[in-house]
């Protein structure tokens, strides 16, 4: 997209031809949605991870799982949201691909 926005700057998107649009744009959000499954991935295996790390503490004389999520879930505690940002940033990012391509193609 960054090479495509060099063109000619006078014209809307530079006059760029439909086909290289749709062929950017498609490719920019097929790599977007194989980060958003990429994510889905990795957050079912870290929870599988800690599935079994709370079933390993309990044989423990210390419960250092339960406590931290104990720490993170009190009242007043501002809980991470880059995990809900990470989640729905390859989506956004669709979005503007498919908005790009749909008003180049109208243009």
């Amino acid at each position: 997209m960054g090479i495509l926005a060099l063109t000619e700057s006078s014209k809307l998107m530079g006059g760029i031809p439909v086909r290289t649009m749709a062929v950017a744009c498609g490719f920019s959000s097929a790599l977007c949605w194989l980060w958003f499954l990429t994510i889905g991935y990795y957050r079912r295996l870290f929870l599988a991870k800690i599935t079994v790390l709370k079933k390993i503490e309990e044989y423990l004389p210390l419960n250092c799982f339960a406590m931290e999520w104990d720490q993170l879930t009190e009242p007043g505690s501002k809980r991470p949201v880059l995990l809900k940002i990470e989640q729905w940033l390859p989506v956004a990012l669709i979005i503007l691909f498919v908005s790009l391509f749909t008003v180049r193609a109208l243009v």
